[in-house]
Parts: C-alpha cells; sequence; structure tokens
C-alpha cells in the first residue's frame, strides 16, 4: 500500500481546489503509484517529480519504496513561474 505524505503547504493548496479536481488528483496519484502511470516529468535542478492533471500540476518526491511526500499543488499558470 503507497503512502503519500503531504506537507503543510502542498495540503493547503489541495484544499483550496474545487472538490472534483481533487478528487481527479487523489486519483492520479494513487495510479501512479500503483502501477507507474500518468503524465510524470523529472524536473530538472531538485530531481522531483511533477504529475500533471488537468490543468493543475502536482510536485512530489519518491522518499522511498511506496513511499511519496506531495510538496505542491498548483494551477499550471502559477507552477512554471519562480
Amino acid at each position: 500500500m503507497s503512502r503519500f505524505i503531504w506537507t503543510d503547504h502542498g495540503k493547503e493548496q489541495l484544499r483550496r481546489v474545487d472538490r472534483e479536481q481533487a478528487l481527479q488528483i487523489l486519483y492520479a496519484l494513487t495510479e501512479y503509484a500503483s502501477s507507474g502511470k500518468g503524465q510524470i516529468k523529472k524536473l530538472k535542478g531538485s530531481g522531483d517529480l511533477r504529475i500533471r492533471v488537468g490543468d493543475y500540476r502536482i510536485r512530489f518526491e519518491v522518499l522511498g519504496e511506496d513511499m511519496y511526500r506531495i510538496l505542491r499543488v498548483e494551477h499550471r499558470r502559477e507552477a512554471y513561474r519562480s
């Protein structure tokens, strides 16, 4: 069973997303953890991963086997700003 550890900032950002989109984000994370499927990209410089779910980008890192730390949940217009 996969385990997701949410940063306080990540939890706060997810709460701002409408319910339907938030459920899609949670489903996409679970799908990735169980099968490795999803629109995943390794980010340059930091080594973090990014999964794309609709207009949202979820930034996370792999802590170990079946352990993930969710760092950020941002709309795409904000996700790529410095």
